[in-house]
């Protein structure tokens, strides 16, 4: 065993750093233990605990110095340095460095609680250090006493002045974890509240507010408090973003767009306000549904792409070029977005979202062939890899449009023998042989592969209950059918607004001879869809149907319309006079 070392002088080993740690430490007691004239001599416990105090210091930088070469002689440092400052906290009990620095060396030690028992009296008077105090409530909540944590916190807080200091803004960043649980969150949202009320100008504590009230599913009272506060302080673009998030998520387009616009006329925005404004325009840009919408939505991503020079990375300005391409497709303004998309593909690694938007800019201006043959092209110069699956995905879904349903499964067929359990393809396989009535059994087996990938994802139900839905049409089988429904149930559950996923309730639903609930999924597929949309071409079928269901209801002679067998679809629905 190799001798352990003599100590070595501090300077040879010690970096500067710690020096200066060391020395502003130890004047620091000496200022609070000397009385204003500064001559008399300080007081016998005074003196002893400064000597313990530069002692268990030595200690310290040996612990640290050690900490990676010898971590055992490191703890045992760290052990020396804590009995020095208990013997002394012993002789000088009112000196706070002591005990601030024992409850230190104790947090280093893992020994958490007797970290809290020994700076406890100093929370509760105010005379902690900031930064200690932030590691006691972080220990608290390791060591799951979050009441306690929250008391200290909120002790020290309400004494502090000015709580945009750096210290008491991250003992605000730490309590809005802690009032994150579902258990403290209703006393971080009273505390939190009675906080702000008292200090109606600070930005951080709203916004810790808002994302409180936000997880607790407080829509309205986010909305409020976030709304009052910017009447107050209406140049606070954080709070404004932050509104614009919570309009977006409810769903209120309009609000949220009203709040970007008023954001984007500033003229020095901060970085991470920009950054956030982009994924809000994002945000309202996918779920852009209709012409004015649209339009809107490619004002501001144009606005934001403006602003977007400095501090925005290549790919989130990919990310906004293209999304504004994809909105120029939908309003029909292809050569704009063509514009977008070409110089978009041409840059290195460009991603495969951009060559498949190209293809649909090519395929929704009627050039068909160009479409086809740009994705041919590109997928032709890739490896055997993800994009390569996505683009043949993205080739299949263009060839089934347009009548070629053998090189739509060729595709797919070629991404199962490279990836045989790819749960996108073997869904998409499934649900076409679905569509088309064909290889049922096959559709069933594909499908199922999907869902042991991710069992409750929406899509994958829905293909699998259609697979059983034409299963039962093919065999007459009542127990298949009610397998259908159950799981397109439970798919439209997730995804309550689907289009498709609403016409399939309700052909399984008509089926069942339940025809009012038919037409409610029915006529919710028609409001959630728009003419003419890729997205969903059975609206015009849907549409039919609910035509022909409602003149049924409406004739007071007509009988109930019972469970037909052998089972019926919807197509064949008689036209009524």
């Amino acid at each position: 065993m190799a001798p352990i070392p003599k100590r070595r002088n501090l300077r040879a080993f010690a970096p500067p750093a710690c020096a200066a740690v060391f020395v502003s430490v130890v004047f620091a007691g000496c200022a609070r233990a000397a009385p204003p004239g500064g001559p008399d001599p300080l007081p016998e416990p005074r003196v002893r605990s400064l000597a313990a105090y530069g002692a268990a210091m030595l200690h310290i930088l040996d612990a640290q110095s050690l900490e990676n070469a010898d971590p055992r002689r490191s703890i045992e440092h760290w052990n020396a340095a804590a009995a020095t400052l208990e013997r002394a906290r012993a002789a000088d009990p009112e000196n706070p460095h002591l005990v601030q620095l024992l409850a230190a060396c104790h947090i280093r030690l893992g020994k958490f609680d007797d970290a809290v028992k020994v700076a406890e009296p100093l929370v509760r008077s105010g005379e902690i250090d900031p930064k200690i105090l932030i590691h006691i409530v972080a220990t608290l909540v390791r060591l799951r006493d979050f009441q306690r944590a929250a008391d200290l916190a909120e002790n020290y807080l309400n004494q502090v002045e000015d709580l945009t200091a750096i210290a008491p803004s991250q003992l605000i960043e730490e309590l809005a974890e802690l009032y994150g649980l579902d258990a403290m969150r209703e006393r971080g949202i009273a505390f939190l509240s009675g906080l702000l009320e008292a200090n109606p100008e600070n930005g951080q504590l709203c916004r810790v507010l808002i994302a409180l009230l936000d997880k607790d599913q407080s829509d309205e009272k986010a909305t409020t408090v976030a709304g009052d506060f910017l009447a107050r302080n209406p140049e606070d673009a954080r709070v404004r973003v932050v509104l614009s998030q919570l309009h977006l998520k409810a769903d209120r387009r309009a609000e949220a767009a009203a709040e970007l616009n008023r954001l984007l006329e500033a003229d020095d925005l901060p970085l991470d306000v920009r950054l956030t404004v982009s994924h809000v325009a994002l945000g309202l840009a996918v779920e852009a549904d209709t012409g004015p919408e649209r339009e809107r939505s490619l004002a501001l991503l144009e606005r934001v792409l403006a602003d977007a020079a400095e501090g925005f990375s290549d790919r989130l300005v990919s990310e906004l070029q293209l999304r504004a391409a994809s909105l120029h497709v939908e309003l029909k303004q292809f050569d704009k977005a063509r514009e977008l998309l070409e110089v978009l593909a041409a840059r290195p690694g460009a991603n495969w979202r951009v060559h498949a938007a190209l293809a649909d800019m090519f395929w929704k201006s009627g050039k068909k062939d160009e479409a086809l043959a740009h994705l041919r092209n590109y997928a032709a110069g890739l490896l055997p890899a993800d994009d390569l699956r996505r683009i043949r995905m993205v080739l299949a879904d263009f060839l089934e449009r347009n009548g070629d349903r053998e090189g739509a499964v060729a595709q797919l067929r070629e991404n199962l023998t490279e990836e045989p359990k790819d749960p996108d393809t073997s869904n998409h396989l499934g649900y076409l042989f679905a569509l088309w009535g064909q290889n049922l059994d096959e559709a069933v087996a594909l499908v199922k592969t999907a869902l042991e990938a991710e069992p409750e994802n929406a899509a994958y139900l829905d293909s699998l209950g259609w697979a059983y839905y034409k299963l039962a049409l093919q065999d007459d089988n009542l127990v298949r059918l009610r397998e259908a429904g159950a799981l397109i149930e439970k798919a439209l559950k997730e995804m309550p607004d689907d289009p498709t996923i609403n016409q399939h309730m309700g052909d399984i639903y008509f089926v069942e001879g339940r025809l009012q609930d038919a037409l409610a999924n029915w006529r919710k597929a028609i409001e959630n869809s728009e003419p003419a949309s890729d997205r969903f071409p059975e609206r015009a079928r849907v549409i039919k149907n609910v035509e022909e269901v409602e003149k049924i209801l409406a004739d007071p002679d007509a009988p109930a319309r019972p469970l037909v067998r052998p089972l019926k679809p919807p197509s064949d629905l008689p036209e009524q006079p």
